[in-house]
């Protein structure tokens, strides 16, 4: 996605470019909103918010196809603060939003294949499937032990972020952190990257089912990510400690349980 030029850069899959197409008058917003697609190529995205005061932004379908949007579910929002006002030298004003914590309780969303939208809720820790036909499936609650925030693990945000108010930080963290924890594979298995404590380098993921069941879990070799999946394999970003380069890698999936 080109969010500057509001348009999307077209990659096949033998990595050859085929232009651009996406643009933001076509689909009627940013091709950044987009965040998955399903086995018949349709798009969904984080909609424009409603009425003011909404708690949640809506996610859409949209069919390059028929050239429709329909709503799909609501994506609810955590509670952010804004800032005062700021006028910049080209006369506009601007201002900054943030979340009220670091670590928000954030819920975040993935697109299987059929087109079923998977919320994984962080609290209480759950996953609920909506079906294509607006069906919900609710996944039982998921107990776990959350990363306690302790001294070593603040002085280590320190280092990495820069000095920050210790009021500021929550007593746990949430089970996952952001979008990039929450994966959907072509089997149609929703995959959720764990927090892990400031020295745990050991990458471990809870595996769900479309009924929102926990299946299996998945754990990784240190200092690596999941990043996509193919029929039967799913691929991972392993950073070397050595170089610190990034190398790709497959894994065959043999069970639900993961590779």
């Amino acid at each position: 996605a080109d969010q500057a030029l509001g348009r999307a850069l077209l990659v096949s899959g033998a990595g050859v470019v085929q232009g651009t197409g996406l643009t933001r008058e076509e689909i009627d917003g940013s091709p950044s909103a987009i965040r998955g697609m399903d086995s018949l190529g349709r798009l969904y995205r984080m909609g424009r918010q409603g009425a003011m005061g909404r708690d949640s932004m809506p996610i859409e379908r949209w069919d390059p196809a028929r050239k429709v949007t329909k709503h799909i579910a609501w994506w609810p929002m955590v509670r952010t603060i804004m800032g005062p006002p700021i006028k910049g030298p080209d006369g506009k004003v601007a201002t900054s939003i943030s979340s009220a914590t670091m670590f928000p309780l954030r819920t975040e969303w993935a697109v299987l294949p059929d087109g079923s939208v998977a919320m994984v809720y962080p609290s209480p820790y759950r996953v609920e499937v909506i079906s294509p036909d607006g069906k919900r499936v609710r996944g039982r609650n998921v107990p776990f032990n959350p990363v306690q925030v302790t001294e070593a693990y603040r002085n280590w945000i320190a280092k990495v972020r820069g000095p920050i108010p210790r009021e500021n930080f929550p007593a746990t963290l949430p089970p996952f952190e952001d979008a990039g924890a929450v994966l959907a594979s072509i089997a149609g298995e929703i995959w959720v990257g764990r927090t892990r404590d400031w020295n745990d380098s050991i990458p471990k993921y809870d595996i769900f089912d479309k009924q929102g069941a926990l299946v299996g879990r998945s754990t990784l070799r240190p200092h690596s990510r999941v990043i996509g999946f193919g029929r039967g394999v799913v691929y991972v970003a392993r950073q070397s400690v050595e170089d610190d380069f990034w190398h790709l890698e497959q894994y065959r999936v043999t069970t639900s349980f993961g590779p």
